[in-house]
């Protein structure tokens, strides 16, 4: 129901893209939302990203599924009409995307764009780069999130209260942690698990 329909998570190794992605994912599971993951880094080509949206939506695209999964038109007119909500995911947006015009103009102008009139659609798309959408005429449905590194101590600290709580006993201190692995949110959680479960001072 939110107008932002479109979220586009942007950022480097490690910053938690990936976990974001199985979570989005794992949620819309409970909900019993039906949803298609495609990876981009794997799904290189349209037809191949037809075959996979085929595969996973197949139940409630008729039109598009009849004729074989391969019609983008057909997609599109499916995607309108659905009457229950569909997430699209898109993974591992990077370089090699934006260096093929072909699926980074599809996506941007056939998926995206259908946003506005297919409203049981929401989409994710996740990578180290972000469609273009300053002038994009769907900019006004998505929500761009960059992910940076997390350098506050006071931000790290509830989860590592939640998650590894020896790790306060071991008198290991997290502003070194931080500063060593610089924010990034992979190696911090990393050194935390060591620091917690194998070092004992």
């Amino acid at each position: 129901s939110a107008r932002e329909r479109i979220l586009l998570f942007e950022g480097g190794t490690g910053l938690g893209k990936s976990v974001l992605v199985r979570q989005a994912a794992a949620y819309a599971k409970s909900l019993g939302i039906t949803m298609a993951r495609v990876d981009l880094k794997s799904t290189r080509d349209i037809p191949a990203i037809l075959g996979q949206l085929d595969v996973d939506l197949s139940k409630l695209l008729p039109n598009f599924t009849s004729e074989g999964g391969s019609k983008t038109h057909l997609l599109r007119k499916d995607l309108r009409a659905l009457r229950q909500p569909a997430l699209l995911i898109f993974d591992s947006y990077d370089q090699d995307v934006v260096d093929n015009p072909p699926v980074a103009d599809w996506l941007s102008q056939q998926v995206l764009n259908e946003v506005e009139t297919a409203l049981g659609v929401a989409v994710i798309v996740a990578g180290q780069r972000s469609p273009d959408f300053r002038n994009a005429g769907w900019r006004n449905l998505a929500r761009h999130l960059p992910l940076a590194p997390i350098t506050e101590a006071a931000h790290w600290e509830p989860w590592i209260e939640r998650r590894y709580p020896s790790f306060r006993s071991k008198r290991a201190d997290l502003s070194t942690v931080l500063m060593i692995a610089c924010g990034n949110p992979a190696v911090v959680s990393a050194s935390c698990e060591a620091i917690a479960k194998g070092w004992t001072p």
